[in-house]
């Protein structure tokens, strides 16, 4: 199978049926989440059972031989993401779940968080 990534937005009454069919397909993970920004639309997101944001920080780390990783997330489908990253950061806004997963917490994306804790940090990192 070819590693794909696919995600769509929409309501929720239009993208959950279609999230309970793809549940079934075998070798297919899905996740569905609500959008934290805009509360009238759900996520769903379609990739390999093989694959998820947690085995691209370890591919990352073999590969090229990194040390440390440090991660951003907003969201649910960050929390992969945060359990192979050795640092990781929710925007203020961020899902309140994915805040308690997080080694802190930045000032929200409207406040240019990311960009601001790289622009103070990033040499702690180098």
């Amino acid at each position: 199978m070819i590693p794909v990534y696919y995600t769509v937005s929409d309501k929720t009454k239009t993208l959950y049926p279609f999230y309970e069919e793809v549940c079934k397909i075998k070798g297919l993970h899905a996740e569905f989440y609500h959008d934290i920004y805009n509360k009238d639309l759900c996520f769903l997101e379609l990739l390999s059972d093989k694959t998820s944001k947690s085995s691209a920080i370890d591919f990352i780390k073999d590969n090229y031989g990194f040390e440390r990783v440090v991660a951003f997330g907003d969201n649910l489908n960050d929390l992969s993401l945060f359990s192979s990253a050795d640092y990781c950061l929710a925007v203020e806004n961020a899902h309140e779940q994915l805040k308690a997963n997080a080694d802190a917490v930045i000032k929200s994306n409207a406040e240019d968080g990311v960009a601001l804790w790289l622009t103070e940090h990033y040499q702690d990192f180098i």
